[in-house]
């Protein structure tokens, strides 16, 4: 494994982001901490995305910076591609519509290293597209102040105790590259949960910031308001294979993993779905 260069490298997917990858880009830019190196990667926009984040970076000489440029790929294929370039001790993603307070990450880099930790998160406020907050955090999940090993934090998470969201947390890269674990390159939805899971499961101590330091952008083409949310159940059927063989879980921790997969996650995921469908559907069309 290559020597870390940065404490944290920010690996930013963007795909036909032109509406938000500058605020995106500039929140990241206004981060307290320093030794960060921020990598784009822009999967096949048909916008000004890839020009956007071009001048917004090369506008400033404090991180370090890359922007690489995809023909064609989906959002699994581009954080994978961000991972292999990474060369920080810990590793940060952010979706390309959202935006974190000027402190996110200094926070979440200074509690894992004060701690001794693997993993640590931090809460969320779902945004409009004008950034106004529409849901808190703490208006449906709890803060736990408490060291938590990975598997107690992934029983958490299942329960819906808490919500790990992409751009809540970061984790030291070795696990990563000690496991192997990458991004599903083959569903469209669902990619981002299976891998913090994934990446909890191989996590010994797990850390959190009871404050929320993302802006979680809502639009009306997301995973709860698309039939996508069909792909994400076979996304996590794919997970219960892997979590059925993994060699650092106790038999009694994967029957449990899997069984809360099966009965609480994929029938929740259903429901968002046919939600979906009748909110959408007219009645007439019934007749």
């Amino acid at each position: 494994m290559e020597k870390p260069i940065y404490k944290v490298s920010v690996v930013i997917p963007a795909y036909n982001s032109e509406k938000y990858i500058e605020r995106t880009l500039k929140s990241v830019l206004s981060q307290t901490l320093d030794s960060i190196e921020i990598i784009v990667v822009e999967n096949g926009s048909t916008d000004k995305t890839y020009e956007i984040a071009n001048k917004v970076l090369s506008s400033q000489s404090r991180f370090a910076w890359k922007l690489i440029r995809l023909e064609e790929a989906n959002v699994g294929r581009a954080r994978n591609i961000g991972i292999q370039n990474v060369r920080g001790k810990y590793v940060y993603f952010l979706d390309s519509d959202d935006f974190i307070n000027d402190s996110a990450i200094e926070r979440l880099y200074k509690i894992c290293e004060e701690k001794q930790a693997d993993f640590a998160f931090f809460g969320f406020n779902r945004v409009n597209e004008s950034g106004q907050i529409l849901v808190r955090y703490d208006s449906f999940y709890k803060c736990r102040k408490s060291i938590m090993s990975g598997i107690k934090a992934v029983d958490e998470y299942l329960d819906g105790n808490i919500w790990i969201a992409t751009g809540t947390y970061i984790f030291k890269r070795t696990i990563i590259e000690e496991n192997d674990i990458k991004f599903s390159e083959e569903s469209a939805a669902g990619e981002d949960q299976t891998f913090v899971i994934n990446v909890l499961l191989h996590t010994k101590r797990v850390v959190s910031d009871c404050s929320s330091m993302l802006s979680y952008t809502v639009h009306g083409n997301g995973l709860s308001s698309s039939d996508r949310v069909f792909e994400a159940v076979e996304a996590f059927h794919n997970l219960q294979k892997e979590v059925s063989s993994m060699k650092n879980l106790s038999p009694d921790d994967k029957e449990r993993i899997v069984s809360k997969i099966n009965y609480f996650k994929i029938p929740y995921l259903y429901l968002r779905g046919y939600f979906r469908f009748a909110k959408t559907t007219c009645y007439k069309d019934f007749k």
